[in-house]
């Protein structure tokens, strides 16, 4: 769900019912504006919000949207506290290479897959790229780091493993990180070409840069 912060952008109201600040605007005739989206049953967030959570509340919990919140801010507090543990383990963990930021699989090798995902995404993060990195490249990233192979990424970029290290950038920076015989593209080429498909990890050309399986 959305945060009640992200970087320097607040959210003081977030958990605040709707209905308890449209009758504090009437009371006090502090003038507001809906945004007319918000009505249409185009879209799924409304169709939850104006028939499922109603049908819920009739038909199973008065209080679902109370218990949803609970829910959702205890998962917000798990998540912060994850990436806590993540943050200093890619701090140890985290190699550079010229365009490329890389992981020291043996660092991480102990660490819980929801940790590991998360110094990806710290990775994916410090490239500069924001948003993009969906849980199907996570999943594809998480389960490259047990061999060689490839994953192509949002935004042109790829990750792949060399040197005991999971780098993540663009494709132009495997030579600069890898070995010129051993690097993991090579090492693909080369299975590949004695028809040893079986070997490679289904997901090195399953995945494409959205995150969809072929």
């Amino acid at each position: 769900g959305i945060p009640a912060r992200r970087d320097r952008i607040l959210r003081p109201l977030l958990e605040v019912p709707r209905a308890e600040i449209a009758a504090y605007a009437a009371t006090h005739r502090v003038p507001f504006r809906e945004d007319p989206s918000n009505r249409s049953l185009a879209y799924a967030r409304n169709r939850v919000r104006h028939r499922l959570l109603p049908l819920l509340e009739d038909e199973y919990n008065p209080r679902i949207v109370d218990s949803l919140a609970r829910l959702a801010g205890r998962a917000r507090e798990d998540d912060e506290a994850l990436r806590q543990v993540a943050a200093r383990l890619f701090a140890r963990a985290r190699r550079a290479g010229r365009g490329a930021v890389g992981v020291h699989l043996p660092t991480v090798r102990d660490a819980p897959a929801a940790v590991t995902r998360r110094v990806f995404e710290a990775v994916w993060q410090e490239i500069g790229r924001g948003s993009g990195l969906t849980r199907r490249h996570l999943d594809a990233l998480w389960r490259l780091r047990l061999g060689a192979g490839s994953v192509r990424l949002p935004a042109g970029l790829a990750g792949w493993v060399s040197d005991a290290t999971l780098w993540i950038g663009p494709p132009a920076a495997w030579d600069t990180v890898a070995g010129d015989a051993d690097d993991a593209l090579a090492q693909v080429e080369r299975i590949h070409a004695l028809g040893k498909r079986a070997m490679v990890q289904p997901y090195l050309d399953g995945i494409d840069e959205h995150g969809e399986t072929a």
